[in-house]
């Protein structure tokens, strides 16, 4: 005698096959209970072509990124002597100013001759 299978152990070997709808080219034939386990590794595949298409589109806006911070930090080495003047320049004007307003200097250059 053949012994009994429990449910659990039933529903992961089927015997029924049904048509999926299929053409006759393909092989169209799926389980009526298809094991947990097959629908599990389908899911799987699934989330994994899906995690690949992610990766790309993460991969190609990473080199975006990329190529936009080597633009900005070669306009930044080009800005830096620039900005370097332009301190040396407003406090070489401040020094004077402060100058003017120790001395006294600020009448001087009121002072209508």
């Amino acid at each position: 005698m053949k012994p009994q299978l429990e449910p659990n152990e039933r529903d992961r070997h089927p015997s029924v096959i049904q048509r999926t709808g299929a053409n006759r080219s393909t092989n169209g034939f799926r389980s009526r209970n298809e094991s947990p386990d097959r629908m599990e590794v389908r899911q799987l595949k699934s989330d994994i072509l899906k995690l690949q298409r992610e990766n790309e589109e993460l991969s190609n806006s990473i080199k975006e990124i990329d190529s936009e911070r080597n633009l900005l930090l070669k306009e930044i080495k080009k800005l830096g002597p620039l900005a370097f003047i332009g301190v040396c320049a407003l406090t070489y004007g401040l020094l004077l100013v402060f100058k003017i307003l120790v001395n006294g200097e600020y009448y001087q250059f009121t002072r209508i001759n």
